[in-house]
């Protein structure tokens, strides 16, 4: 995997992955465009000559080696004719192709191409340069060779040779950056094979003319290393204007691995500066290493390395943050989807993929699903933000740490909020939890530590922010033990203070045996409005898993009384299994509860609101219903804030179970007199998921003046979702957060995590118990300003629509929004799935509310423009229906494509996206057609992955009726 550049001159990096497996080994190599939101279709596919060849087996950006101000890639093919092996040079172009412009072949046995890659600038000619490694040539002495870059042809320059036979120098091969200032690109080389596996990395400066001597030489530090099995530029780790370097050795300590970065300098020197070790045996960690930007924007470059042997085979790769004196210590962490993926064989900094102006990184997973490989992209921002701000780990295997997480309020007053995070397995069920004082830069060591009070006590099941129970300025938290004292169960809470400690200043104790008391607390807000806060906790197992929910009044000397007791209505209903504070659904000042029973009516479940009063009591003053047995309605509950703006609270309720274990969540919007019909309604994705097993609000992530809401699924998918508050509410995510690994259980727990950074923008906090062997990890995802322009568009294309079954073949579309006056610049781009019903979701995260124009394109089909500008609000969703008329779109064109329903699509056929329909196109088509050329192409017209006759027709019908775009 590697960054493309910017192949097409669209201002957005792309990336290019290889697959030297497909169809028997002859490979194929996959461009894909970056965006403001990437997608997951190749755009640009290139082959591999024959079986054997191995095409992709190494892929690079090749810098701009022409200097026409589109980036190029080079790909290489080490088993091209047995083993002599072969590299392709794709030159980019605003209609990049899929035909070679430039080869080169080595000879037999040379494994010529195994390493490639940019190696910038080396003779300073204003053209960039690329370096090939050919490791076998030889006897396996090895060499590489640098093409120089022209405005015609790449000329052959420096041939550098290894110093002996079976050193493998070449295997890997790197641009190196400026390493000593001097204004000409450096490259480096390795030979991991050196002196018995020891390893060397050789460096050699760029200049006018370049020589083949190597000016550093690195040396493993000890045998068997295979120092040099990967190298790169590192960019400037250190901030002192010399770019740096890194080496990996993946073999150190038993394939523990490492991998070791040199400083650059006016006079570099082969001493190592930071030397990074991987987690466990046989990680091989180091098998890639590979420069990753500066991804945290703190003015220093960081590096990411691959340890694909990460948790069996799992695969896992590493972020380490650069700085003035950096250190060895990982900063982040990506892991694999599951055992035997390999994740992390290959690594790479991305550039910047969607223009938000952080790089982004990619790694591949080449034996993902029995071979079929994955590649996965990751964002560092938090629209999709798979990179978390902060990783909070578990101490040991087995602890379940994140089994419960939430805000803690401000607990030492320091004006940051804090998290507390339960880990209820700690020391054979004993339990722990923990509080982390937020702060402008939160780091990730526990600040107060608490512990349950014996063997089987399940300290932690539950934590909450308490509020403020006494009223002293400093929040308070509250923390659940189901399994004190035969399961009769405890809640504990304690008080903050400057300095804060662990010992309980009130503990509460469940009536009896079995009840369970403390699986939920939370606080309860102030519900007489004395000015104290409250708290509630739930005992499910009372009286035969009847239930009850219990509210303590905070005061100045609060005590462990209940003030309020609920119950469940009959035996088997779980009330109480979850309790949150409703905040005030009425808005008559006081707060409110909310206590959910999810066993009621054979697990139809039921959840009960409490209006808070001067005198509060327990009749439920609303009852919200699931709709259907075993849905689970119920099993999570929380406040959702105040998500229309309508100066009332909302609640959500979660039933997990519904239809199959696909899921639900349900919005109830509060009122003066609040209903029980769900206002909202949201569906999970697959059976099996368990959507809405916990949900909770996420304060205003996006600072738009709503609340927003967060909903887990901690299913072997692992997935969090934020949906923002408006007055205009839907049921699409606008923030999906994903898992590290398979079964980590990510998303058991989710939580807003107030404003721990004192930025203004509301956190979110997201557990997964399971990862690492149940030691579990917390995450901290740091909120943002954007609010996004959403379009709900309904569109055809011509040759992809079927009026025979009313739908169409589903593809990816690219929908721009332009200003609304001349020269009609673009102001934000999209790319999305139409669906088969010609529904097509999509969000503008760049683009302020206001009338823009928009256009649409696809593949091979003419850019269509909106007939009129919309007008567009941020938050809000505008719907389109481009079909309903030849009108919508600019110029009428659009063609018919179906009588019952009247529908038009856009036209097809434009195969070179230049604008028009016309001989060049239909060339293409015969010669593919001719070929008989089958995949994802451009050629292809109708859809169905095979170029023909069919293909013909339709674009030789419209070359001849002069198709073209039409623009204002």
């Amino acid at each position: 995997v590697s960054s493309a550049g910017d192949v097409n001159g669209d201002g957005f990096d792309d990336i290019i992955v290889g697959a030297y497996g497909y169809s028997s080994s002859s490979g194929r190599a996959y461009i894909f465009f970056g965006g403001v939101n990437i997608n997951t279709v190749a755009d640009v596919i290139l082959k591999g000559d024959t079986p054997g060849d191995k095409f992709g087996y190494s892929v690079s950006s090749a810098g701009d080696v022409n200097n026409d101000g589109y980036d190029d890639v080079i790909v290489g093919a080490d088993g091209y004719n047995t083993t002599s092996g072969k590299v392709y040079i794709y030159l980019g172009g605003a209609s990049m192709n899929n035909d070679a412009d430039f080869n080169f072949a080595g000879s037999a046995g040379d494994a010529f191409g195994t390493s490639v890659s940019a190696a910038g600038d080396v003779n300073n000619d204003g053209f960039d340069d690329v370096i090939v490694g050919a490791p076998g040539y030889f006897g396996n002495t090895g060499y590489s060779i640098i093409y120089l870059g022209g405005a015609v042809n790449l000329i052959g320059g420096p041939v550098i040779s290894g110093s002996a036979i079976g050193i493998n120098f070449g295997y890997s091969v790197s641009g190196a950056g400026d390493v000593n200032g001097d204004g000409y690109d450096d490259v480096i080389v390795g030979a991991y094979a050196y002196n018995s596996t020891v390893g060397r990395a050789y460096l050699f400066f760029g200049g006018s003319p370049m020589n083949s001597v190597a000016d550093v030489t690195y040396t493993g530090p000890s045998s068997s290393l295979w120092f040099g099995v990967s190298v790169s530029g590192a960019g400037d780790v250190n901030g002192d204007g010399y770019d740096d370097v890194i080496v990996g050795a993946m073999r150190y300590l038993s394939f523990t691995g490492r991998a070791y970065i040199f400083y650059g300098g006016s006079t570099p020197n082969n001493t190592v500066d930071v030397t990074m070790t991987g987690e466990a045996t046989s990680n091989y960690f180091g098998n890639s290493v590979s420069a990753a930007g500066d991804i945290n924007d703190d003015g220093y470059d960081d590096v990411i390395v691959g340890a694909y042997g990460n948790s069996s085979f799992t695969g896992r790769a590493y972020i380490f943050f650069g700085g003035s004196l950096m250190n060895n210590t990982f900063d982040v962490t990506i892991s694999g989807e599951a055992s035997g993926n390999y994740l992390g064989y290959s690594v790479s900094n991305a550039g910047d993929v969607n223009g938000n102006g952080f790089p982004d990184l990619i790694a591949g997973a080449y034996t993902y699903s029995s071979g079929k490989g994955r590649a996965y992209f990751y964002d560092y921002f938090m629209e999709n933000e798979i990179v978390s701000d902060l990783i909070l780990t578990g101490e040991l295997s087995g602890n379940k740490f994140g089994f419960s997480v939430s805000s803690a309020g401000d607990v030492n007053g320091d004006g940051y909020s804090d998290v507390i995070i339960g880990a209820n397995q700690y020391s054979a069920n004993t339990g722990k939890s923990y509080i982390y004082f937020g702060g402008k830069i939160m780091d990730n060591t526990a600040d107060v530590e608490m512990e349950g009070e014996a063997l089987n006590n399940y300290f932690g099941t539950s934590v909450s922010t308490a509020g403020d129970v006494n009223d002293d300025g400093f929040d308070d938290v509250i923390v659940g033990a189901y399994g004190y004292s035969s399961n009769t169960g405890r809640a504990y809470i304690y008080f903050g203070g400057l300095f804060m400690n662990n010992t309980a200043d009130v503990i509460m104790t469940g009536e009896t045996t079995n009840n369970r008391f403390g699986t939920s607390v939370s606080s309860a807000g102030d519900v007489n409005d004395d000015g104290y806060d409250d708290v509630i906790a739930g005992a499910y197992g009372y009286s035969s898993y009847t239930g009850r929910a219990y509210i303590y009044f905070g005061g100045s000397t609060m005590n462990n009384t209940a003030d309020l007791i609920m119950t469940g209505e009959a035996t088997g209903n779980f009330f109480g299994y979850s309790v949150s504070s409703a905040g005030d659904v009425n808005k008559d000042f006081y707060d409110d509860v909310i206590v959910g029973a999810y066993g009621y009516n054979t697990t139809t479940g039921r959840a009960y609101i409490y209006l808070g009063g001067s005198v509060m009591n327990n009749t439920a003053d609303v009852i919200l219903n699931g709709e259907s047995t075993l849905n689970s309605f119920g099993r999570s509950i929380s406040v959702a804030g105040d998500v229309n703006g309508d100066g009332y609270d909302d609640v959500i309720i979660g039933a997990n179970a519904y239809s199959s274990s696909t899921g639900r969540a349900y919005l109830f919007l509060g009122g003066s007199v609040m209903n029980n019909i769900a206002d909202l309604t949201i569906t999970g994705e697959n059976p099996g998921d368990s959507f809405g097993w916990t949900v909770s609000d996420a304060g205003d992530v996006n600072k738009d003046g709503y609340s927003d809401v967060i909903i887990g699924i901690p299913s072997a998918t692992g997935r969090a979702y934020i949906y923002f508050g408006g007055v205009s509410l839907n049921n699409s995510e606008d923030v999906t957060m994903y898992r590290e690994s398979i079964n980590d259980a990510y998303g058991v727990s989710v939580s807003s995590a107030g404003d721990i950074n004192g930025d203004g923008f509301s956190d979110v906090i997201v557990s997964a118990m399971g990862n690492s062997l149940t030691t579990g990890k917390a995450y901290i995802y740091l909120g943002s300003a954007k609010i996004p322009i959403i379009m709900d568009l309904k569109m055809f294309i011509e040759g992809f629509y079927n009026p025979g079954s009313n739908s169409q073949v589903s593809d990816t579309v690219s929908v721009e929004l332009r200003n609304s006056a001349s020269p009609f610049a673009i102001v934000d781009q999209t790319k999305a799935i139409v669906e088969s019903n010609g529904n097509l979701h999509l969000t503008f995260l760049d683009a302020p509310s206001g009338n823009y124009y928009f256009t649409v394109k696809h593949r091979n089909s003419i850019e269509t423009w909106s007939a009129v500008p919309f007008s567009f609000t941020s938050g809000i969703s505008t719907v389109i229906d481009l079909s309903m008329s030849i009108s919508q779109a600019y110029g009428n064109n659009q063609i018919q494509v179906d009588a019952s329903p009247v529908r038009f699509a856009i036209y097809i056929g434009d195969e070179n996206q230049d604008g028009f329909v016309n001989l060049t196109d239909l060339v293409n088509v015969s010669n593919d057609a001719s070929s008989f050329t089958n995949g994802y192409v451009p050629t292809d017209m109708n859809g169905d992955n095979s170029t023909d006759l069919n293909d013909l027709v339709i674009t030789s019908n419209n070359a001849s009726a002069f198709v073209s775009k039409v623009t204002p």
